[in-house]
C-alpha cells in the first residue's frame, strides 16, 4: 500500500472515531441533562442540553429534552426546540408522542402561552402517525380533555372504543 493510501485510510479512520466520540460525548451530555433535570438542577439541565444538541444536532432526542428544559429556564424557546424535533424525523412516534404534554403546559403557561391550536396540530400528527395505537389515542384523549378540545376528546374516545373498548370501564382519563 502506498503512502498515500495509508493516509487516506488514518484520515478516514481519525474522521471516524471524531464522529463517535462527538455522538458519544452528545450522549453524556443528554444524560446529564435529564439527571440534572431530575434533581431540580434546571440551569444545569438547560446548559447540558444545549451541549448534546449542538454536538449532535440530528438527533430528535435531546430537541425534546431541550424543550423540557426550556419549559423551566426559557419558555419562549420552548415552541422551536419541539418544532426542531419534528422537522427531524416527522416518523419518530417518541417524538410525536412525548411533545404533546409539554405543548399543552405551553399552552397553559404565562409564557408564552401560545394558542390551543399548536397543541391541536401536535395531537393531530400522533393520531395520524398512529391510528390504530390506543395508548397514543388515551394520551390523545387525555390532553383534549385537559384543554377542554371537547369535540377532539369525543372523537378519540369513539377511536378508543373501536380499538380497545375496555379501556372506557376503567381509564380515569376517559371518564
Amino acid at each position: 500500500m502506498s503512502l498515500a493510501a495509508k493516509v487516506a485510510v488514518f484520515a478516514c479512520y481519525g474522521l471516524f472515531v471524531a464522529g463517535a466520540l462527538t455522538v458519544f460525548a452528545a450522549d453524556v451530555y443528554y444524560k446529564n441533562a435529564r439527571n440534572a433535570f431530575g434533581t431540580g438542577d434546571y440551569i444545569g439541565a438547560y446548559k447540558n442540553a444545549n451541549k448534546a444538541a449542538a454536538l449532535n444536532p440530528n438527533e430528535p432526542r435531546y430537541f425534546r429534552e431541550n424543550a423540557k428544559d426550556e419549559l423551566v429556564v426559557s419558555p419562549e424557546l420552548a415552541p422551536q426546540s419541539l418544532e426542531k424535533a419534528y422537522e427531524l424525523n416527522p416518523n419518530n412516534l417518541l417524538t410525536l408522542r412525548d411533545v404533546i404534554p409539554l405543548y399543552f403546559l405551553l399552552t397553559r403557561e404565562n409564557s408564552p402561552k401560545l394558542p390551543v391550536s399548536i397543541l391541536q396540530t401536535a395531537i393531530q400528527r400522533a393520531k395520524a402517525f398512529a391510528p390504530n395505537d390506543a395508548g397514543v389515542m388515551v394520551l390523545a384523549a387525555k390532553y383534549e380533555k385537559k384543554a377542554g378540545l371537547t369535540e377532539d376528546f369525543e372523537k378519540t374516545v369513539d377511536v378508543i372504543r373501536r380499538l380497545r373498548p375496555d379501556l372506557l370501564d376503567w381509564h380515569e382519563t376517559l371518564k
